[in-house]
């Protein structure tokens, strides 16, 4: 389980685990075209991730990835493809659960 740590001091090696499922199976890659269909959405998604890299100090080694992860996918219900409530969390939500994540 993921939870924050106390101890900031120090850095974690290669935190890039391979994505896995609930169920242990490989995750499907989301499509790149998500982020890529509005620029000004992928230099946001892009500094976010930059930023949540700089935060994985805060995190425990094995939640790294995840966080990172979300970094990149938190606006991801916007994508053209993906709407369907109109409420971004809940499409980018459902996308990712058909494809297998969160990991």
């Amino acid at each position: 389980m993921c939870r924050t740590t106390r101890n900031l001091k120090g850095t974690h090696p290669d935190r890039r685990a391979a994505s896995k499922g609930r169920d242990g199976r490989p995750c499907s890659r989301p499509d790149p075209q998500i982020l890529d269909s509005d620029p000004a959405r992928l230099a946001h998604s892009q500094a976010a991730a930059r930023r949540a890299e700089f935060l994985t100090i805060a995190v425990q080694p094995e939640c790294a990835p995840l966080l990172v992860a979300a970094a990149w996918l938190h606006t991801s219900g916007y994508a053209p493809g993906l709407r369907d409530t109109g409420f971004h969390p809940i499409d980018g939500a459902r996308h990712l659960q058909t494809i297998g994540w969160p990991p």
